[in-house]
Parts: structure tokens; C-alpha cells; sequence
């Protein structure tokens, strides 16, 4: 299905991860912030409901900064 997913004519890269993950693992507040600058939440829709734009800002979130 993702395969033919577009937006703005772009196809998402997609992986399939196999991974287990561990469970009770979170992020601190600092650890979590590059990642937060992606999300875009509507409100009164609750937490779940989001909006994820371009990964361009967590080049540095990947490498530890």
C-alpha cells in the first residue's frame, strides 16, 4: 500500500523493521524536542491525532546531538 502513496507527487521511502522493541523505553523532554518540531497537532483532536512533516530538521536528532 505505501508503495503508492504520494505527496506532492513524492513516494515515501519505506522500510519494514523487524525489530523488538523494548517496552517502558522513553525519551527525556530534551531527547525528544528535535522530534517534537516535526509534529503538528490539531486541536481538541487529542495527542494521537498529528500531522509529521520533513525529517530535513532531525538530521542532527540521528546522530545524538
Amino acid at each position: 500500500m505505501a508503495e503508492s502513496m504520494t505527496n506532492k507527487g513524492v513516494h515515501p521511502k519505506v522500510t519494514l523493521v523487524e525489530t523488538t522493541y523494548a517496552k517502558g523505553i522513553r525519551l527525556t523532554k530534551k531527547q525528544m524536542k528535535p522530534y517534537a518540531a516535526c509534529l503538528d497537532r490539531l486541536p481538541g483532536l487529542g495527542k494521537w491525532f498529528l500531522t509529521i512533516t520533513a525529517a530535513d530538521s532531525l538530521a542532527g536528532a540521528a546522530q545524538g546531538s
